[in-house]
């Protein structure tokens, strides 16, 4: 048996506008490859559609943010991700689309000018959200910064304006090859949901420090609070990390990079943690495996040099599928 390959609605749709999509694309889909890191989970994905012509076209009008998930056999799933970009190859047309550059939501930073002084002056800086509603109800909110400097207030606007007028949706993208690509396809490159943090700010109420887990998870709820039920706030594996974490106000990292920063800066000894989205988009934060060799207990995959299909084993020794392999794990060659 081989695993199954399912797309489902995107996460925002779920709920009151739930159109109850699914699809299972296991016999419809080739060259299919993913990828998990330490750092971040279900890190990306990418495989290409097979289809007739108003199959795809469906896809490609409405495939982005779709949820994708690869089962094992037996139904326990080992990535998921959502659609973040699509190239539909048709005939000698190639086009393209995806969220890469799309914001609904600009953060203009700027000191405001008062053009009632003589001579006129900036005021002290502040930070003024502007919103497109119509597309963060279709996408979700996704964020970008934008440092005007001294600017009056209907500068501000009109700068957000623009930006909101032009990046709101997905750019659709079209070129003309000189040959034609064979049958009608789309490759698809999906995002774990780690990326969905890259699209907010984490715009820090609070300051001074807090043991790093807190710090985590309190990331994670500010994160819920713009796009709500994308990724779960009660952590799968949260390991107590004790090292504190100092939270400084307005500095507009995304909240991914404020996580991922946390987990590279490791342990109260120094000692490498790890974390990432896992099955149900939960969160997983604990201490590395090769850390936890100093307590005889740990997780490591054997293999042997001599075996020529190089098959791996668990602690076990029970063989692993090549799909069922997972990051942070140690890998001893036994027969060195």
């Amino acid at each position: 048996m081989k695993p199954t390959l399912i797309a489902y609605e995107p996460v925002n749709e779920q709920g009151l506008y739930s159109r109850g999509f699914i699809d299972d694309l296991s016999g419809k889909h080739e060259r299919y490859t993913h990828t998990i890191s330490a750092v971040g989970g279900f890190e990306q994905a990418s495989f290409v559609l097979k289809g007739d012509r108003s199959y795809l076209d469906a896809w490609f009008d409405d495939g982005l943010m779709r949820r994708v998930v690869l089962y094992n056999p037996e139904g326990v799933p080992i990535w998921e991700g959502f659609v973040e970009r699509m190239k539909y190859n048709v005939g000698t047309i190639q086009k393209t689309k995806g969220m890469k550059g799309v914001y609904n939501r600009v953060y203009m930073r700027f000191a405001p000018l008062d053009t009632a002084a003589s001579p006129v002056i900036a005021g002290i800086p502040i930070t003024l959200p502007y919103d497109d509603a119509d597309s963060q109800r279709k996408w979700g909110i996704k964020s970008t910064v934008i440092n005007g400097g001294e600017l009056t207030h209907a500068e501000a606007y009109a700068w957000a304006q623009v930006i909101l007028r032009t990046a709101a949706e997905p750019q659709l993208g079209e070129q003309v090859n000189t040959q034609e690509s064979g049958p009608p396809n789309i490759e698809l490159t999906l995002k774990g949901y780690f990326e969905v943090l890259n699209w907010v700010p984490y715009l820090s109420v609070s300051i001074g420090e807090l043991p790093a887990h807190q710090v985590v998870t309190e990331v994670l709820q500010y994160f819920n609070v713009f796009n709500p039920g994308w990724v779960s706030t009660s952590p799968g594996w949260m390991d107590w990390n004790h090292r504190p974490e100092r939270r400084v106000a307005d500095e507009y990292n995304t909240c991914w990079k404020v996580i991922s920063n946390i987990i590279k800066r490791g342990g109260y000894s120094g000692e490498r943690w790890v974390g990432g989205f896992y099955q149900g988009r939960t969160f997983s934060y604990k201490a590395a495996e090769d850390f936890r060799t100093l307590y005889g207990e740990y997780l490591f995959y054997t293999r042997r040099l001599s075996d020529p299909a190089q098959r791996i084993y668990d602690e076990n020794g029970v063989e692993v599928r090549p799909w069922d392999v997972v990051p942070d794990r140690i890998l001893l060659t036994v027969d060195v």
